[in-house]
């Protein structure tokens, strides 16, 4: 995931954007979101990206995108 990372960020970096690296080292998914949502609101961003993979019963090879709300500017991103 790290390899990943840096390749999203550096292509968003070219295009003009700031990155806020939000990595942690959390033993689980849900602390790991957390700590990376609060590291994202203490930096007052405007978009959270989070570059995770699934694994779904072993199957899940698929792409996913969660907006917090249908109004906010990351929708038509999603």
């Amino acid at each position: 995931m790290q390899d990943l990372y840096k390749q999203v960020r550096n292509i968003l970096v070219i295009n003009g954007h700031t990155v806020v690296d939000c990595n942690n080292s959390a033993n689980t998914a849900n602390a790991e979101l957390t700590e990376g949502s609060n590291k994202a609101n203490n930096n007052n961003v405007d978009l959270y990206l989070t570059v995770h993979m699934n694994a779904y019963n072993g199957s899940a090879y698929e792409t996913e995108a969660w907006v917090y709300s249908i109004i906010s500017k990351s929708y038509l991103l999603a």
